[in-house]
């Protein structure tokens, strides 16, 4: 077993890529293994492209969707950051966390446009692309699938961060909460024993 979880995607679409890996409930949408791989890659070419690199971190303002899980994985292909975005939040709630996270890019659902346009000016060092989870006429899509894929992966070790996220800030501001990647190889391991997960699952 790897000591992180970022190359999960590239490893089944290997065993077994035809495989189903994600059904979005929403659109219908479905993905096997060999797919996923792809586009994963593709995602995280267009975010190279976009200036984004080992260590940057990359936001993420999202409905549910199985883009959520291709941002993530493609974020980490390429050994970035997944800051994870509150759309529950205020406009100068949301205005803090990006400026304290500082993230390069910030990827960000058609729903809450709006949002984004305030949020803009509050930003400026932010580059902010939009998508609509369902595979729709975006400046994400475009990218990505202009993209050739990216095949390789940063090596990252458990201790690297790879998600912040942020505190709900009852006593003050919110602050920062770092997860490595050990901490998420952990929890993804303690779902499948609770869940009693197989390769069938």
């Amino acid at each position: 077993m790897t000591d992180t979880v970022i190359d999960w995607v590239a490893h089944h679409a290997v065993s077994s890529p035809s495989r189903t890996a994600t059904i979005d409930l929403a659109s219908e949408r479905r993905q096997n293994y060999a797919e996923m791989h792809e586009r994963v890659g593709r995602i995280a070419a267009f975010l190279q492209a976009a200036g984004v690199g080992k260590g940057d971190r990359v936001g993420l303002i999202a409905l549910n969707s199985t883009d959520v899980l291709d941002i993530i994985f493609a974020t980490w292909r390429i050994g970035a950051v997944h800051l994870a975005l509150n759309f529950r939040l205020t406009a100068p709630e949301l205005a803090f966390i990006v400026g304290d996270a500082a993230p390069s890019v910030v990827i960000a659902d058609v729903a809450f446009a709006e949002l984004v346009e305030a949020l803009k000016s509050d930003t400026p060092a932010t580059r902010w692309i939009l998508t609509d989870g369902l595979g729709g006429d975006t400046e994400f899509e475009r990218g990505a699938a202009a993209a050739d894929p990216v095949e390789s992966i940063v090596p990252m070790t458990p201790e690297e961060q790879a998600m912040l996220m942020y505190s709900s800030g009852t006593t003050g501001r919110p602050k920062g909460v770092v997860l490595t990647h050990g901490n998420i190889l952990a929890a993804v391991i303690n779902e499948a024993i609770n869940f009693e997960a197989d390769r069938n699952t």
